[in-house]
């Protein structure tokens, strides 16, 4: 997968949709939102679904070759 792909305008607004979506809480995005490294630490509990989430929207937003 050419990694070029997820810096796309398109592949960006698709996966900051699918992470606004999520059941993701509002401290994490915030995290998210201010370019933060997310490690298991920031995320917590949180850090199975938000791996989830991430893969989903990768698989989703962005074209595979």
């Amino acid at each position: 997968m050419d990694l070029e792909g997820f810096t796309t305008p398109e592949a960006q607004a698709c996966i900051g949709q699918a992470l606004y979506d999520s059941d993701l809480s509002d401290a994490l995005l915030r995290h998210i939102a201010a370019g933060e490294v997310i490690t298991e630490d920031v995320a917590g509990d949180e850090a199975a679904t938000l791996e989830s989430v991430l893969f989903e929207a990768g698989m989703g937003c962005v074209p595979q070759e």
